[in-house]
């Protein structure tokens, strides 16, 4: 499970340095969007968001688009993800 702080926020990663999953968390809020925020050394890396497709077997997960309609992220930077839906997985992917 993602790390959540005392005040709301949920950590996918910390500290990465290698490609990989996050763990999923598992939205828990009644709003439908959420504030997705990056930073670090990037050295070519880059990162994107995505959800489990329900009742899917074997998982398949599916990209997040922001509010700009991208789905991954190059440099450090704030998007809006939308129309998460309660208790739906999500996880980044580095």
């Amino acid at each position: 499970m993602a790390i959540e702080a005392k005040d709301g926020t949920f950590f996918l990663f910390t500290n990465e340095t290698a490609n990989g999953n996050s763990p999923a968390m598992i939205v828990k809020y009644p709003n439908k969007t959420a504030i997705i925020k990056v930073w670090g050394t990037w050295a070519g890396a880059d990162i994107k968001f995505q959800t489990l497709a329900p009742s899917s077997s074997p998982e398949v997960w599916l990209d997040i688009p922001n509010t700009l309609g991208n789905t991954e992220f190059t440099q450090d930077g704030q998007a809006t993800l939308l129309y998460l839906v309660q208790n739906e997985q999500i996880r980044a992917v580095l």
